[in-house]
């Protein structure tokens, strides 16, 4: 999850609303907060209309999002879940 906070604040910085992510100690609580209330993980808490039309910040979107909902969302709970029902 650190990794994914590292990335986010450097490159999406943009996309967390209000002041959510000034500094990474305050990205990583976000992203340990948001990631688990909203649908889709850190991607559906993030803003979707930032003022860029490039098709390099969708693709950089479209593959945090992804990746992060997919290894942190899916597999860790899995995991977790696993080990406690074993």
């Amino acid at each position: 999850m650190y990794v994914f906070t590292l990335f986010g604040y450097y490159w999406l910085k943009d996309s967390y609303p209000g002041d959510f992510c000034e500094s990474t100690f305050v990205c990583l609580i976000t992203a340990i907060d948001r990631s688990f209330k909203f649908d889709g993980g850190l991607g559906g808490y993030l803003n979707s209309t930032v003022e860029t039309d490039s098709n390099s910040y969708f693709l950089v979107r479209f593959f945090f999002d992804n990746i992060y909902f997919i290894l942190l969302m899916i597999i860790m709970i899995n995991i977790v879940s696993g080990i406690i029902i074993d």
